[in-house]
C-alpha cells in the first residue's frame, strides 16, 4: 500500500499558503481603515443608504433621505447594511465590504496563477495586486466597483478554465454565477464584457472552441435565478424606474452624451501609468514577453489570457460617453498578472533595455517627486492649507533608495532582493498616504462639519444640500437633510421626492423654531436666505484646516 502522507503534507501547505496569502492581503487593506471620513459624494452616498436599510428601510428599492435611489442594484448595499447592523455605522462598516472582495480578488488571482505557472508567480503575481496603488485605494472605500470586479474577475477566470478545463462544465456555471452577482453588485456593463473577452479570445485562437464556453443548460437559468427575483418585485412595486436602472443608468449612460460624464481620450491610459508605480514599465515588459498575439503562446497561458482581460475593459470603457477613472479597476487584476509573469520571468533572464528602463523608471519617478515636496508651493484644499510636506518629502527621499536599491541589486543579479526593494518602495507610498489622510480629513469628507453640527444642534434642526451631493452629514448625524439645489442626482428620482424636503428656493421651509446648518457651498445659502428670509447657520472652515465655527449666513 502506497504511502499518501506526502501528497496531505503538500495539500496541506497548499490551504496554508492560501490562508497566509488571504489574511496579508486583508492586513494591508484593512490598516487604518477609519482614518479618515466617508469621501464625498459617492461613498457617503452609498453609507447613507446602507446605513437607513440597516435602520429598517426597505430593503427592495435603496433610499437616500427617504428620496429613492436606484443608480445601482442593491447586492453591495445589502451586504454594507448588515456590516452597519453588526458593528454599528462607522468608516470600517461602510468599508469592510471592498476589503473582503479586493482580498477574494488577491486570492481568486492567486490560485489561478499557481494552477498554471506555479508557487513563485503566483505569489510575486499577488504582492503586486495587494501594492499596486491604485487596487489598494479602491480596496478601502466603500464603493461597488471592488465588489463588481470580484465578481468579473471570477467570472473571466471561469471562462478561461472552461476553455482549457475537462470539467467545463463546472467552470460554465460558476462563470453565469459570477456574471449575475456581477450584475448585481454595480452594472449590466458585465455581460458585454464577458461576451467581448471570450469573442476576442476565439479571435485570437483563430477557433470557435472558446464559445463553446456559453453552453449551459444549468448556467443559463442559475443566472437568471440570482438577477431576476429583484427586477421582477422592483417591477411590481414601482415600474417607472425599470426605465431608470436598466436604460438611464446603464446602456444610455453608455451611448448618450446627455447622461455622460465625458472625459479625456487619454485618461485610461494615464490612469494605468500612474497607478501601476512602481510596476508601470515591467507592464510594457510583461506584454512583450507574453506575446499573446500569437496563437501558439495562447494555449493555457495566464498572462495571454490577462491581456485578453485587461484590452476588452479598456476597450469598452473607452469607447463609452462615460469616463470615471474607478471603472477600469477590473483591468487591474489582469495587468498585475502581465507584471508578475515579466518579474518572474527576470529572476532567470539577462537584463535587456526595456527591464533596465523597468527598474529605472521608479526612480526617475522618486526624484521628481523630492524635487517637487522640497521646492513645491503650499498645499491648498477647499481653502485650508494642509501641511503634508514633511510627509512627502520623507516619503520621496525613502521611495527613491528603496528604487534604487532595487535597481542596483537587479543589475548585480539579486533579483529576488530587488522584488523586495520594489515592494519596499510601493509600500512607502501607501504608508505615506495613512499618514497623510487625518491631515485632509476636513477638505475632502464632511466628517468634522458633520460631527460639529451634531454636538450644537438642536433634535429638531435639519441639515440642508445645495445640489452639492454632500451627504455625509446624514450618515454622521440624525439629523434629517433637506435638498435645495436644483442640480439633481439623475438616480434620485426627483417626482417621487417629498415637495417638503426638495424644493429649489426653500419657500416651504420658513418654519418658526426649526434651524438649519448648511455644510458647504454658502454662496448659495446666502442668495437663498435673502429671498426666503429662511435663517440658515455655515458650518464652516475659517483659515486654517480642522477650525471651525458657526454663524448665521442671514439673520432673519
Amino acid at each position: 500500500m502506497e504511502d499518501d502522507s506526502p501528497i496531505k503534507t503538500q495539500r496541506v501547505s497548499q490551504w496554508m499558503e492560501v490562508a497566509i496569502v488571504t489574511l496579508l492581503a486583508v492586513a494591508v487593506f484593512s490598516i487604518g481603515l477609519g482614518r479618515v471620513g466617508l469621501f464625498e459624494p459617492d461613498e457617503a452616498r452609498y453609507g447613507v443608504i446602507a446605513k437607513g436599510m440597516a435602520g429598517g428601510g426597505s430593503l427592495l428599492v435603496p433610499h437616500i433621505a427617504d428620496v429613492p435611489y436606484l443608480g445601482k442594484p442593491p447586492l453591495v448595499f445589502w451586504m454594507s447594511a448588515l456590516a452597519i447592523k453588526l458593528s454599528g455605522p462607522n468608516e470600517a462598516a461602510v468599508r469592510i465590504v471592498s476589503v473582503i472582495f479586493a482580498a477574494l480578488t488577491v486570492l481568486m488571482v492567486f490560485t489561478y496563477i499557481r494552477s498554471k505557472h506555479g508557487n513563485a508567480q503566483a505569489r510575486i503575481t499577488a504582492a503586486v495586486l495587494v501594492t499596486c496603488p491604485f487596487f489598494w485605494g479602491l480596496a478601502r472605500t466603500g464603493l461597488p466597483d471592488m465588489p463588481f470586479t470580484a465578481f468579473l474577475t471570477a467570472a473571466f477566470i471561469s471562462a478561461h478554465l472552461a476553455m482549457d478545463s475537462k470539467r467545463s462544465g463546472r467552470w460554465r456555471i460558476a462563470m453565469y454565477a459570477a456574471l449575475a452577482l456581477a450584475v448585481m453588485s454595480k452594472t449590466f456593463a458585465a455581460i458585454p464584457l464577458v461576451v467581448g473577452l471570450v469573442c476576442l479570445e476565439a479571435v485570437l485562437r483563430r477557433s470557435f472552441q472558446p464559445l463553446k464556453v456559453f453552453v449551459s443548460p444549468v448556467g443559463i437559468p442559475v443566472f437568471l435565478a440570482i438577477i431576476l427575483p429583484w427586477f421582477i418585485a422592483l417591477g411590481i412595486h414601482q415600474p417607472e424606474f425599470l426605465n431608470r436602472i436598466l436604460w438611464e443608468r446603464n446602456f444610455a449612460a453608455f451611448f448618450s452624451s446627455t447622461w455622460s460624464r465625458p472625459g479625456k481620450w487619454w485618461l485610461y491610459p494615464a490612469v494605468i501609468f500612474g497607478a501601476m508605480l512602481p510596476w508601470s514599465v515591467f507592464l510594457v515588459h510583461g506584454i512583450a514577453g507574453s506575446r499573446p498575439w500569437r496563437k501558439t503562446e495562447r494555449e493555457d497561458s495566464a498572462p495571454a489570457f490577462a491581456f485578453t482581460c485587461a484590452a476588452v475593459v479598456l476597450l469598452f470603457f473607452q469607447v463609452a460617453q462615460t469616463r470615471v477613472v474607478q471603472y477600469i479597476l477590473p483591468a487591474f487584476p489582469a495587468l498585475a498578472i502581465l507584471v508578475g509573469a515579466s518579474l518572474n520571468r527576470l529572476r532567470a533572464a539577462s537584463l535587456g533595455a526595456l527591464a533596465h528602463i523597468a527598474y529605472a523608471f521608479p526612480v526617475v519617478f522618486g526624484l521628481g517627486f523630492a524635487g517637487y515636496a522640497f521646492f513645491s508651493r503650499d498645499i491648498v484644499l477647499h481653502g485650508g492649507v494642509i501641511d503634508v510636506h514633511w510627509i512627502m518629502r520623507v516619503a520621496a527621499v525613502v521611495w527613491t533608495v528603496s528604487a534604487a536599491m532595487a535597481w542596483f541589486c537587479a543589475f548585480k543579479g539579486l533579483r529576488d532582493v530587488a522584488f523586495r526593494c520594489l515592494i519596499a518602495t510601493a509600500g512607502v507610498m501607501m504608508l505615506g498616504v495613512l499618514v497623510a489622510l487625518p491631515k485632509i480629513d476636513g477638505a475632502v469628507t464632511s466628517r468634522p462639519h458633520s460631527m460639529l453640527v451634531k454636538r450644537i444642534a438642536t433634535p429638531d434642526a435639519r441639515i440642508v444640500d445645495f445640489g452639492s451631493e454632500t451627504l455625509g452629514p446624514a450618515f454622521y448625524t440624525d439629523l434629517p437633510v433637506y435638498f435645495a439645489g436644483k442640480k439633481v442626482n439623475l438616480a434620485f428620482g426627483k417626482p417621487y421626492a417629498d415637495p417638503a424636503r426638495f424644493d429649489p428656493d426653500l419657500a416651504e421651509w420658513n418654519r418658526e423654531g426649526i434651524t438649519y446648518y448648511l455644510i458647504i457651498r454658502p454662496e448659495a445659502g446666502k442668495k437663498e436666505s435673502r429671498k426666503t428670509g429662511v435663517p440658515l447657520y455655515l458650518v464652516e472652515r475659517p483659515g486654517k484646516l480642522g477650525v471651525m465655527t458657526n454663524k448665521p449666513l442671514l439673520r432673519p
